[in-house]
């Protein structure tokens, strides 16, 4: 990298690797760390996990460490939950055991936990006894993402990115760099996030828009918001308006947003924006989207609307009863003045449950 004298803090990201030009106190001549906030005329440089302000011209750009598996092809696909059909692409985030490092959905751990199936042999490699874990702090855990790292999985490096407690500040953002650096819309989300919360307000929105159009939902989603809520342009990258937030959003619901198809339900059932008519038909519809998504708010909005346009009281109930499942406390305390079950089975539920046990009957559980 080229060094940067006299040039604003704009010509620097968040763990950008810079190095000291001179001493400073408790620091000698060629000291480096990286970038973790702006203060408005000094970097905020983190080195041996102490916070130190340096001046632009006292420090220039250090290039980045190399990273085990930087040059092998990183996979972009991270596949689909190998115990279920549902086509929904796996994140890091997902169950993984710790035994082979594989993974799968949020919804097969819940039901394996439910069928009192995770204690058993693991489902993927037939060698581990212990269940999913949701845990990824550990020591156990950093060395399998670490062996799949080297081979080029993208999954690993973003597990590594997120472990606090394991790696080190320079080492997570090592390996969330190189994510960034391939194109990885999630990726270039979660660091225009820390950008955002550390200062660099005007460079994460850039990072955002990028995983916008990438397809990123919850960067639209996000980007939407700023929009509404007037952000200036210098800081946006363009004119903020309200209908361009509002084809954020509708990008957002899109491409799976939840808490997308729920906000624009709110905007269309009530009219509750500038230049938008009430519409509930359109404003129900996107109810009805948020709510086969699993959002708790959008299957009682739902239900509300169903009720409130005399429909059928029975499809009411049912959005009802799924919305005290899913935890909204409104709707608990509905059913329970009501008398209802506090946790009716819902028939996807039960397909899935049926659809699981299929499955694992030919692994080795």
């Amino acid at each position: 990298m080229a060094e940067f004298a006299e040039k604003t803090h704009t010509d620097v990201s968040l763990w950008d690797a810079l190095e000291l030009r001179e001493p400073m106190e408790g620091l000698s001549k060629g000291a480096h760390g990286y970038v973790v906030g702006w203060t408005g005329s000094a970097y905020e440089l983190k080195i041996n996990n102490r916070t130190y302000e340096v001046l632009p011209h006292q420090a220039k750009h250090r290039e980045r460490p190399a990273l085990d598996g930087a040059d092998e092809e990183i996979k972009k696909d991270f596949g689909t939950c190998p115990l279920c059909d549902n086509e929904k692409t796996m994140t890091v985030a997902d169950p993984y055991y710790a035994c082979c490092g594989g993974q799968i959905c949020e919804r097969c751990a819940d039901l394996l936990d439910l069928h009192r199936l995770s204690k058993r042999k693991c489902p993927l490699c037939g060698k581990g006894v212990e269940g999913p874990s949701r845990d990824s702090s550990t020591e156990a855990h950093a060395v399998v993402c670490r062996r799949r790292a080297k081979k080029g999985d993208a999954r690993a490096h973003f597990a590594l990115a997120a472990m606090e407690a394991v790696l080190s500040e320079e080492e997570q953002a090592r390996h969330l760099l190189l994510l960034v650096d391939e194109g990885f819309a999630e990726a270039q989300y979660i660091y225009g996030s820390a950008c955002i919360d550390h200062g660099f307000v005007s460079d994460g929105l850039r990072w955002w828009i990028l995983a916008e159009q990438r397809g990123h939902a919850q960067a639209s989603l996000r980007l939407s918001e700023q929009h509404f809520e007037n952000a200036p342009p210098e800081v946006l990258g363009e004119p903020s308006s309200f209908a361009r937030g509002l084809d954020y959003l509708h990008d957002a619901c899109v491409r799976g947003s939840s808490e997308a198809a729920f906000s624009l339900g709110v905007l269309y059932y009530g009219g509750r924006a500038p230049h938008l008519d009430a519409d509930p038909e359109v404003g129900t519809a996107f109810y009805r989207s948020a709510a086969e998504l699993d959002h708790a708010r959008g299957c009682l909005a739902l239900a509300d609307a169903i009720s409130q346009a005399d429909g059928d009281a029975a499809e009411a109930e049912k959005w009802l009863h799924r919305a005290a499942w899913l935890g909204d406390e409104d709707a608990v305390r509905v059913c329970k003045e009501a008398g209802y079950a506090p946790e009716p089975p819902h028939p996807s539920i039960c397909a899935e449950r049926e659809s699981l046990r299929q499955r694992l009957s030919t692994l080795a559980v």
